[in-house]
């Protein structure tokens, strides 16, 4: 593969994965190891499908409602979870996003399993085309996204309907709002460690005494990782976050720096004013903004513990 389609591959999976951060909506608390619903709001309005893509594309109308009658679900014991998305793409602003978290345990791939710890198995994953699933769905265009591994300890989010994708089984997550020049965005390797704003209403939750991920700039703010991938480097897993040597893979700009903090009471993240400010790292790992756009975003600084 030349360095220019490289980079293009590349760059696709950190604008979804930019995108992708704008999933977890909602307070939380650390619960049992079952999800638990607790209430039936979804995380936001349904988008509006353009008319014309409509007539063209049934599966646009049919799917872009799948979050109306999404439930308020508790995750816990995600950290180190792999998983990956599927989105239906219907125009810009306009797409449904499915996450395969907790599904395809090979005994029974439809129902959620909470211990199960690889919801997207490489065979099944690569097993079909963005293309064959817009003419599975009849829709436009489709992006897939992973395969990630969570690092945070919990999160509560809205969780819809599921769909089957030939061969893996996902639930509805979010609408994202890809934007209109997204396909400009692709290839551009300058969006890495570049601060993106997404509207959101999330609070993604790490327990104590367990290590967190932590990029810092050169001011000294502390960016957190939620998400990490394994997508352009198949070896990274949650344990290869703590090895040594990981920086040094990350082609971090000049002044910033990778840090393993072990944190010695609980930490969260949430979205203040319905906006949350992320980023994502040379192997498109993602992280949250605990300065961006205010303190509030962190219940402290890992770096000082106050």
């Amino acid at each position: 593969m030349n360095m220019l389609a490289r980079n293009a591959k590349k760059q696709l999976a950190v604008t979804a994965a930019l995108l992708s951060a704008a999933l977890v909506t909602g307070g939380a608390s650390s619960g049992s190891s079952s999800p638990s619903v607790e209430s039936s709001s979804s995380a936001s309005p349904s988008p509006t499908p353009n008319p014309e893509a409509t007539k063209k594309y049934p599966g646009c109308d049919a799917h872009l409602h799948d979050g109306d009658k999404a439930k308020t679900t508790t995750f816990s014991n995600l950290r180190g979870v792999q998983y990956a998305e599927v989105s239906l793409v219907c125009g810009p602003g306009s797409a449904t996003m499915y996450n395969t978290t907790f599904m395809n345990n090979p005994k029974n791939p439809s129902a959620a399993d909470t211990n199960l710890k690889e919801s997207a198995p490489l065979t099944l994953w690569n097993s079909f085309s963005q293309d064959s699933v817009a003419l599975d769905y009849s829709v436009p265009s489709v992006l897939k996204n992973g395969p990630h591994f969570w690092v945070n300890d919990w999160i509560k989010l809205p969780i819809g309907p599921t769909l089957y994708f030939s061969g893996l089984y996902a639930r509805w997550f979010a609408n994202p709002q890809y934007a209109p020049d997204i396909s400009n965005i692709f290839g551009n390797p300058k969006f890495a460690y570049k601060q993106t704003t997404v509207e959101r209403n999330s609070v993604i939750g790490f327990n104590a005494g367990t290590k967190i991920f932590v990029l810092v700039d050169p001011d000294n703010n502390p960016y957190i990782m939620q998400a990490g991938s394994s997508q352009f480097d198949s070896s990274e897993n949650i344990q290869t976050l703590t090895q040594p040597d990981f920086a040094s893979k990350l082609h971090l700009p000049s002044g910033w720096q990778y840090k393993v903090i072990t944190i010695t009471k609980p930490l969260t993240i949430q979205a203040v004013d319905g906006k949350a400010t992320v980023l994502t790292d040379y192997l498109a790992n993602t992280y949250d903004s605990c300065t961006s756009p205010s303190t509030a975003a962190c219940s402290y600084n890992p770096l000082t513990g106050q």
